[in-house]
């Protein structure tokens, strides 16, 4: 689990399971909000897609099924995918530049 372990930093018990719900990403449209968790990832200048994970929230509430690590990763193989990556990837294959010194 990247993320997604947020409802038991308030206290609820972690279960942890598939679930059918997803996030939408577009590289062709401008972010409006950008995660930290993508903002880490990627290199200062470049631009982060567009993303919808309103299936993993009710309303403005998180649900706890893991937005953070669906947007991510989403939006790291929209990424690889936008530069021509192949079709399907694991996360040791994105291969996008990092603004972070490890």
């Amino acid at each position: 689990m990247i993320s997604g372990a947020y409802s038991v930093l308030h206290g609820a018990p972690a279960i942890v399971s598939a679930v059918a719900r997803f996030a939408t990403v577009d590289t062709e449209r401008k972010a409006s909000i950008v995660t930290e968790e993508v903002k880490a990832a990627l290199a200062r200048e470049q631009a982060a897609p567009w993303f919808d994970a309103t299936e993993l929230r009710e309303g403005v509430r998180k649900l706890g099924l893991g937005s953070s690590a669906a947007v991510l990763v989403a939006s790291l193989f929209a990424l690889e995918r936008a530069r021509g990556g192949p079709e399907t990837v694991s996360y040791t294959h994105l291969t996008l530049p990092t603004n972070r010194e490890v």
